[in-house]
């Protein structure tokens, strides 16, 4: 956290600067009101008007000075978090696919939320809460140094003990948090799987299996918060009693001395006030440190999400163009103990067009992820114009490839944001994209700059998806399944345009393969019994 704490330093300082000054002035007030006492036992009117005037002040410059500390205070934690869960994000976009896929996607969701917003609470407020309760203790020792300093001993040696025992009573609360942690993850990861199967619940009785996993997993959950709030809120009760306590002892040694004269009523209340100074932000240390202590585990996971390296950019090499090839090399493949692929070898040449064929489960998909290197854990080579995949920074499968999956994302944005993101394309770009792959429907029935892309129908998402493929202009483009969810006139002008082109080499996944396209492809990739077979289109139309 020091890197985002240190990065505002400016903003920091005269946070802090702000902070000590509303201390000090908590501190004055112990003043005021002895002089308002010591003027009225005295009965010294003028007394007592000056000392109402600077109460009358002192609450003036509070108010200024507390607006502006809380102002300037939450500016710069404000600023801390914004970096810090942008950092958070960052790395969770940049795991590479197999680490990615570790965790759901309410497991991210809870790193940015629920656990960066209690990293906020325990580090980045402590911040001020310490440098306020520092300065209020510092200062108030001061004062009652002026008073007496034996009160001050005394209160030392009992604060010591207050702290001792405090201490013993808070060992175990880190645990106790860690839990309640544990038991949110579970119930969210629980919840999610439930949410995702009501398909199955609406068509099956399941109702009893449901609602039973579901309070199972509450029970659990509320169970290890109870026992965490009783155990947080019996630690308070004793910090409390014995900061009471503490006061109570020390007031009866200054009433003894008011008795005997020693100093007069008004020093008794500012002491009192004082020791008040004293003993909160001792109870504010102690709260603040267990706190810290109990999300010390949840910071440590969050700043090891942040330093994640991706195996891909650990990787130097960047690659902007594809000139002539891209081979397969004895390519081996086996998924969660299944073989998929043995000992391929295969060619896929610039500028040409492969349609890649084979029943469902045979590894098409899969076949697409290896090329585009989701996957490194495979025998023999894999090469871009000669470069291993693995060599290869991820920026240069961006450069390289346009991909479309069968499960294409649409934003919940515009219909232009979802083709172009931020890039700044002319307007004329993307009308171009639209009308060269007949997607003018898009454009004739809805605006593309103000319409929510997530209202459209199936068939036009999928349009959206496949302008968004084409108008970053990159050499390969990937389809797998691009015609799952238009009809059959649409996806042939929307082939035709693609197969073309003469400067892309596709690679297309599909079963809708009419024979009015078969001339269109260069090449069948038949994906079999975990090989895959070159079939020349020529030789299968003359042979058919």
């Amino acid at each position: 956290m020091k890197r985002y704490i240190f990065k505002y330093k400016g903003l920091l300082f005269f946070s802090l600067i702000f902070t000590i000054i509303n201390a000090a002035l908590s501190v004055i007030i112990a003043f005021i009101l002895a002089n308002i006492v010591n003027s009225a036992v005295e009965s010294d009117i003028e007394k007592l008007k000056v000392s109402i005037l600077f109460a009358m002040i002192y609450f003036l410059l509070c108010i200024i000075v507390g607006h502006i500390t809380n102002y300037i205070c939450e500016k710069f934690i404000c600023r801390v978090m914004v970096n810090f869960k942008k950092d958070l994000f960052v790395s969770i976009m940049n795991r590479n696919f197999i680490d990615f896929n570790k965790y759901d996607n309410e497991y991210y969701l809870q790193q940015l939320t629920t656990l960066s917003d209690g990293i906020n609470e325990s580090y980045a407020n402590s911040i001020f809460n310490i440098t306020y309760g520092i300065t209020l203790l510092i200062l108030s020792i001061i004062s009652i140094i002026t008073i007496d300093y034996k009160i001050l001993v005394i209160a030392i040696i009992l604060g010591f003990i207050y702290l001792l025992i405090g201490n013993t009573f808070s060992k175990n609360i880190t645990q106790y948090k860690s839990q309640v942690v544990n038991e949110l993850s579970e119930f969210s990861t629980t919840v999610m799987d439930l949410f995702q199967g009501i398909d199955i619940s609406r068509n099956y009785d399941n109702k009893n299996y449901v609602y039973g996993r579901f309070d199972e997993s509450n029970k659990k959950l509320l169970k290890s918060i109870k026992i965490y709030n009783i155990k947080f809120l019996n630690l308070q009760t004793c910090n409390l009693l014995l900061g009471q306590g503490l006061i109570i002892v020390i007031i009866i040694v200054c009433s003894l001395q008011v008795i005997y004269k020693n100093f007069k009523i008004g020093e008794l209340i500012a002491i009192a006030q004082l020791l008040a100074n004293m003993i909160n932000p001792l109870l504010g240390f102690a709260e603040i440190i267990n706190e810290m202590k109990a999300n010390k585990k949840i910071k440590e996971s969050l700043i090891n999400f942040i330093k994640y390296e991706n195996d891909f950019d650990a990787k130097k090499m960047a690659k902007y163009s594809f000139d002539n090839m891209i081979q397969i090399k004895g390519l081996s493949f086996s998924y969660a103990n299944k073989e998929i692929f043995r000992s391929i070898n295969l060619c896929i040449e610039a500028g040409k067009k492969y349609a890649i064929i084979g029943n469902n489960g045979s590894g098409k998909s899969t076949f697409l992820k290896l090329i585009l290197s989701y996957y490194h854990n495979y025998e023999g080579e894999i090469l871009i114009d000669g470069i291993n995949v693995k060599d290869l920074s991820s920026d240069s499968f961006k450069n390289l490839f346009s991909v479309v999956n069968q499960d294409f994302h649409i934003y919940d944005d515009t219909i232009a944001k979802n083709i172009c993101f931020n890039n700044k394309f002319k307007e004329q770009n993307l009308m171009n994209i639209i009308n060269m792959y007949e997607l003018n429907q898009l454009s004739m029935n809805y605006d593309l700059f103000t319409y929510n892309a997530k209202k459209l129908s199936g068939g036009e998402k999928q349009k959206v998806a496949i302008a968004r493929s084409q108008i970053a202009n990159k050499p390969i483009m990937i389809f797998d399944e691009i015609n799952s969810k238009l009809d059959t006139e649409s996806s042939k002008k929307v082939l035709e345009a693609i197969l073309k082109d003469e400067s892309l080499t596709a690679i297309v996944v599909t079963h809708k393969l009419g024979i009015e396209n078969l001339d269109m492809y260069d090449v069948f990739l038949k994906i079999e019994d975990k090989k895959i077979e070159e079939i020349k289109i020529r030789e299968y139309l003359s042979s058919s």
